[in-house]
């Protein structure tokens, strides 16, 4: 009896805990789902694909099916793996079923060919069976074949409840289901190139709202289908409604209840997976892009929750697209709704999610003009659109090639496990085995259970049945009660190898199985998930430790709880620990203390930090680290320092931590001589060799200006690592040495080290340096094909270069297509859209970061106020200065120049100035903001008083506050004091003058007519003559009457840009002016030979809280004809008609 209980137990540890189980399916090429996945011959499968109801239309006609090859082969060539398509076409013209039962064979040829070319270019098939609308007949033309067998139906709806239409239906699937396909030999439900049945195109049923007909009838259907073919996945053709059976999740839905509820529906067994359509541009036509933008970005989320959580089947976004017909249309907009709805796919699939592809709606192949919907993609045109549709089908493939050699690596394992005599299996035996059941094993031979004992850390001691810890002693083993003993530490043993191995999955199945479990067992696993940056199930195991009973917590398991606190961002959490480790007294444990310390510090809670360090009873070399380490990060860099010294007092020794630590601060305070004497220890304690001291000495001396010694320390490191080369690239790209960094990051790769998301980051900011588009985009297509785009610090950077670049489209595809975002996310687009001159936009993110972002910074705010000034809308600036105002931001520096910026822009200079003497603490950027503000508004004397309380004040003028003191001596027309002030820059500041500051000096002398001098400045100017300094120039030649000069001028902007509608005009206004009218109607000429046109002026006016823009020239206004009838009543009255008013204003330059 013993023996027979013993191999079941065996029997069933091997096959119930799934440690030997490989999950074998047959490579019949049939796409399976196995929970929420999609799976093909065993590998995950992904359907990235597309729409094409025209498939077996156009096929139909022999002469039109290369149409039909082109589209397959284009969509195979961007790595698409699916198509939906129409198995119907009812009634009507050119129908597959033209009356009940009768079936068009040209039209089922036509379908033939598409499978057949389906599976020539390895793309599965969705094949639809009905249809809800009126199109390609539908479920109105099978109503009307039962009336006219007699049946009285009253309504389109009735197809879902008449027997006569429901037998009409049945029909039809079984029809196409046995089909045989004569491209192929086969029967369509045996043939694998379909991937799934579609019972009906978006079944609605609005005469039932309450769901119950759409309910009864997929539950027959799928059972009909089911009965026919169990070769195929079946889906419903749900645009993901939901009905009454979450009531709570209706206010999701865009329209009312059409009778479906994605729920309930997608619960019917025999429905495979679920699915979920989006056109935000149709169901909320009336709202504005950002809000459909939030509307799909919420719909998808809740989506695929439910599919993970509620449904437990894989989720397919079966359509989704952007017409180019909707109001304002562009390219961009279509790339970054493609982008949001890829990246939640990606990121589901990525993190093991039921996501499991999307279908856009819809591909067409050239020449199919009368097909076009205004949301068709031709894949041939090499839009942008396509170049996102096929990194999307790289993302995707790339995860199902990691799942794969993890698979093959898995097997082996289980192989080479299986071939030692299933260790597993009879460790598993010992561990759980009663005592009564003992005998069993003392009948395995002693050679065979010592190569069982080849598992590490596992001793065998002489030939009894006992497996022990070689860290345990005999003697102690032998007083515990035997039994307990052996459970507890092989189970603990055989967790902790999992863990350490990597294989969380695998350790969590053991650990969930495991008939007893203690402090040590918990610890393993919830320390393994805090290792994995798994932080939010770890707090979840330990909140279900915390209420086993028969447990106690430790200061160990708590310092990992404290981690994980920290690692989740929940202070909450962490607050309650921390309490009970008072109450417990377990806070004079140094790995606690030290733990909580570490969590404040990391939340930025410096002080609380501070005051565990102060009651910590004995502080140790980690306490010392925690609390510096907590204030370095925190900023509080000279803090830092203090406390390295009270350790050195305290006679505790640092470690090659501490002062790695405290390199960084001396980095960030350009401490170098404070630095120089931690290199002085580093080298006495031996430390200057690892890695990471190494790299923080490099670091340090490159912040402090010291680069030849960072270089020469770089030069002299051992083994450089990935982090030795970021911080090289980095330290380049701060010091603006652009070209260098670049040159650093390909020696790095020509070394053999992978560059991380970090040297990514500083390599792109790079290009932003250089202004490289080329170079940019290189590195954004490498990091896209390496998985590494949707990471913060890369998306960050990519954002700022592409806006550097003059890219605003792509930084915003950028950021709307980023999975997760942080402040500096929002801060950069919202910066992004503000100097590129997109102030409405600016605005609408602010407040879409209030909503749903995190908290606003005051970068953000400051690039907001920017754009009032820009754009001179007080009462906005007004509006958000009382907000930084509630919100405590007011003392911030950028915010102070922001706003003493916006009120200089918008005229209230004496504004300005109260918020500059409101300033609680001196920095540069609000002075110079100040003295810009005068200069702008002609306030000579103040500019320069200002500036010369600059150095009674302690601060030094950086080069944008002599921009300012420039203009100012510009407006004024004090050209030798503007001199005084160029040449002071450098040789008291040691400022090199740059391109702005010779602008300004050029500016200077052309207002005091000074062109020769301005012409020879430009001239030998040490940097690129642009557009900018000819065209002041040139208009300075305008007002002085100076042909030749401007001539010069205008010959030289014709050069950069010979299609420059200003330079014409301006030149030819220069000849008028000197009576020269031919000359100026050779220039008029010109202009229209060369098509060149004036681009009209743009006025906006605000009413109301509501901002109108005006084009010159237009009428096409919903009021324009009472306007400019207003207008002529007003010309009128000053005897001056609105055609003389447009002449003199087509003058105007």
């Amino acid at each position: 009896m013993k023996l027979h209980l013993a191999l079941g137990f065996l029997l069933a540890v091997l096959f119930n805990q799934n440690l030997l189980t490989v999950h074998v399916e047959a490579g019949d090429d049939f796409v399976r789902t196995r929970r929420v996945h999609f799976f093909l011959n065993g590998n995950p499968y992904f359907a990235n694909g597309f729409n094409a109801y025209w498939l077996m239309y156009v096929a139909s006609d022999p002469s039109q099916r290369p149409k039909v090859s082109t589209a397959f082969r284009e969509a195979a060539a961007h790595g698409l793996t699916v198509a939906r398509t129409w198995a119907f076409s009812d009634g009507g013209y050119r129908p597959l079923q033209y009356a009940p039962g009768s079936y068009n064979e040209q039209m089922f040829k036509g379908l033939d060919f598409v499978i057949a070319e389906a599976r020539k270019y390895r793309i599965k098939l969705i094949l639809s069976l009905a249809n809800n609308y009126e199109s390609f007949g539908g479920k109105k033309q099978y109503v009307n074949w039962a009336r006219s067998q007699g049946q009285y139906l009253t309504s389109d709806d009735d197809f879902f409840r008449n027997p006569v239409v429901k037998g009409y239906y049945k029909n039809h699937v079984k029809t196409v289901l046995n089909r045989y396909n004569s491209f192929t030999g086969m029967h369509y439900k045996d043939d694998p190139t379909i991937m799934a049945w579609e019972l009906m195109n978006e079944p609605r049923c609005t005469s039932d709202p309450s769901g119950r007909t759409i309910q009864a009838w997929i539950m027959e259907m799928a059972s009909h289908v089911k009965s026919i073919d169990r070769n195929h996945l079946l889906e419903a053709g749900l645009e993901g409604f939901y009905g009454q059976s979450t009531p709570q999740k209706k206010r999701l839905n865009p329209s009312l209840d059409i009778g479906t509820d994605f729920i309930a529906n997608n619960q019917i067994p025999g429905i495979d997976f679920a699915t979920v359509h989006s056109y935000p541009d149709q169901w909320l036509s009336s709202s504005s892009e950002q809000y459909q933008l939030s509307f799909l970005n919420n719909w998808l989320d809740a989506h695929i929750r439910d599919a993970r959580i509620i449904l437990r089947k894989p989720i397919l976004l079966a359509e989704f697209g952007k017409s180019w017909k909707d109001p304002g249309f562009n390219t961009y907009q279509r790339d970054q709704l493609f982008n949001i709805v890829y990246n939640k796919i990606y990121w589901s699939a990525k993190t093991g999610g039921p996501a499991s592809g999307g279908l856009f709606w819809q591909l067409l192949a050239g020449g199919m003009e009368s097909f076009r919907d205004g949301y068709e993609i031709i894949l041939s045109e090499r839009s942008s659109t396509a170049n996102v549709i096929a990194q999307q089908s790289h993302k995707l493939d790339q995860i199902r090639k990691i799942f794969t050699r993890r698979r093959n690596v898995q097997r082996w394992k289980r192989a080479r496990a299986k071939r030692r005599g299933g260790w597993h299996a009879l460790l598993g035996h010992a561990c759980f085995a009663t005592s009564s059941d003992r005998n069993m094993v003392s009948t395995i031979r002693a050679h065979n259970l010592r190569k069982l004992c080849t598992v590490p850390n596992i001793a065998f001691i002489g030939n009894k049945d006992i497996l022990v810890s070689q860290t345990t002693s005999i003697n102690s083993f032998r007083k515990q009660h035997v039994p307990n003993a052996i459970n507890m530490l092989e189970l603990n043993s055989l967790l902790k190898n999992l863990v350490k191995t990597g294989d969380l999955h695998e350790a969590r199945q053991m650990f969930d199985v495991m008939p007893q479990r203690d402090e040590v067992s918990w610890t393993i696993i919830i320390s393994g998930y805090v290792r994995a940056m798994k932080s939010s199930e770890a707090l979840l195991l330990f909140s279900k430790m915390w209420v086993s009973p028969g447990l106690s917590m430790d200061p160990f398991c708590l310092s990992i709880a404290l981690k994980a606190c920290a690692l989740e961002f929940n202070l909450n959490y962490g607050e309650l620990l921390h309490g009970y480790l008072v109450k417990s007294g377990f806070i004079n444990s140094v790995f606690a203390g030290s733990a909580l310390l570490d969590m404040y510090a990391k939340f930025g809670k410096i002080e609380l930090g501070i005051k565990v360090f102060d009651e910590m009873p004995i502080k140790s070399v980690v306490s010392w680290t925690a609390i510096i380490t907590g204030l370095v990060h925190g900023g509080y860099y000279k803090k830092g320092l203090v406390y390295l010294s009270e350790m050195r007092k305290s006679g505790v020794e640092y470690d090659s931590y501490t002062l790695a630590i405290v390199l960084k601060a001396c980095a960030c305070l350009g401490a170098l001589n404070f630095g120089r004497e931690i290199h002085t220890h580093t080298v006495k304690r031996g430390f200057n060799d690892t890695s990471y001291v190494a790299n923080s000495l490099s670091t340090m001396y490159n912040k402090c200006g010291k680069l030849d010694y960072g270089l020469r320390l770089f030069d002299k490191m051992n083994s450089r690592d990935v982090v030795s080369w970021t911080s090289i690239i980095t330290t380049y790209v701060q010091m603006r040495e652009d070209v260098n960094a670049i040159e650093a990051f390909t020696r790095m790769q020509e070394a053999g080290v992978s560059p991380n998301e970090f040297t990514f980051a500083a390599v792109i900011a790079s290009c932003s340096g250089l202004v490289r588009i080329s170079w940019g985009e290189q590195l954004h297509a490498h990091v896209l094909r390496i998985g590494l785009a949707d990471t913060l610090s890369v998306a960050n950077s990519l954002m700022t270069m592409y806006s550097k670049c003059g890219q605003i489209s792509s930084a915003a595809m950028v950021f709307h297509g980023m999975s997760r975002r942080d402040t500096i996310s929002w801060s950069t687009i919202i910066a992004v859209y503000s100097q590129g001159g997109y102030g409405e936009e600016a605005f609408e993110h602010l407040s879409w970061m209030r909503k749903e972002g995190p908290k606003p910074t005051q970068f953000a705010f400051a690039s907001v106020l920017s754009v009032c000034g820009n754009m001179a809308i007080l009462e906005q600036g007004r509006q958000l200065h009382a907000h930084v105002l509630s919100i405590g931001l007011e003392q911030e520096e950028m915010i102070q120049s922001a706003l003493v910026n916006m009120y200089s822009k918008c005229g209230c200079i004496k504004d300005a100035e109260k918020v500059f003497n409101e300033a609680e603490n001196y920095n540069i950027v609000t002075w110079t903001a100040m003295i810009n503000g005068y200069a702008d508004h002609g306030y000579i004397h103040e500019t320069i008083n200002l500036f010369k309380m600059l150095s009674k004040v302690g601060l030094k003028p950086d080069s944008v506050t002599f921009i300012g003191l420039l203009t100012a001596c510009s407006h004024a027309g004090l050209a030798d004091l503007g001199f005084h002030y160029f040449n002071l820059m450098s040789s008291e500041y040691q400022i090199r003058p740059s391109k702005e500051h010779y602008g300004c000096m050029i500016d200077l002398l052309c207002r005091a007519g000074r062109l020769t001098e301005a012409e020879e400045m430009i001239k030998s100017m040490p940097f690129h003559r642009d557009d900018v300094v000819w065209s002041t120039l040139l208009r300075a030649c305008r007002v002085q009457g100076n042909v030749d000069c401007g001539e010069r001028a205008a010959e030289k902007l014709l050069e950069m840009d010979p299609n420059c509608a200003g330079t014409h005009i301006t030149l030819a206004n220069i000849y008028s002016a000197k009576g020269k009218w031919r000359e100026a109607a050779d220039v008029r000429k010109m202009m229209r030979t060369k098509g060149v046109m004036k681009e009209p002026g743009w006025s906006w006016i605000k009413v109301k809280d509501r901002v109108s823009a005006f084009v010159a020239g237009e009428r096409s206004y919903p009021e324009g004809e009472e306007i400019y009838g207003m207008l002529d009543l007003l010309a009128s009255r000053v005897d001056i008609s609105v055609q003389e008013l447009g002449s003199l204003l087509d003058l105007e330059d």
